[in-house]
């Protein structure tokens, strides 16, 4: 779903380029274009609303302050694969990995929780120990 404003449309542009930086050099540059989108943007990010009845204020684009914290609150640990090539910079391989681990729960669909947790277990053994 593509967010409707501009704003926001522009804040999605720079997240879809995080999984591109593969410098230093390029990740610093992400992070200026991060911090004028900001200042640029910050009022209508923070713009709140008042409700006469409850007294109460909210957030007037609570998504788009929810996404904006959740980045600025994720750049302390964002860019740790730089520095270690065995950290991999997306979730592809974990996303392929729980998908194969999905399709082996699917096929014993009656467990129940607790018989599915030994199976993850057991699983993730196997996997890690060889067979």
């Amino acid at each position: 779903m593509c967010p409707k404003a501009p704003v926001a449309q522009e804040l999605l542009r720079l997240s879809n380029r995080i999984t591109h930086l593969k410098t230093y050099e390029q990740s610093n540059q992400w992070l200026a274009d991060l911090y004028h989108w900001h200042e640029r943007s910050k009022v209508y990010i923070n713009e709140k609303a008042f409700n006469p009845n409850t007294g109460g204020f909210w957030y007037r684009h609570k998504m788009l302050h929810q996404t904006t914290s959740l980045i600025i609150k994720a750049i302390p640990n964002m860019f740790h694969y730089l520095d270690d090539p065995q950290i991999p910079y997306t979730t592809d391989r974990l996303e392929s990995f729980f998908g194969h681990l999905k399709e082996k729960l699917e096929i014993h669909r009656g467990l129940r929780p607790q018989a599915k947790r030994n199976f993850i277990k057991w699983y993730l053994h196997f996997k890690n120990n060889g067979k």
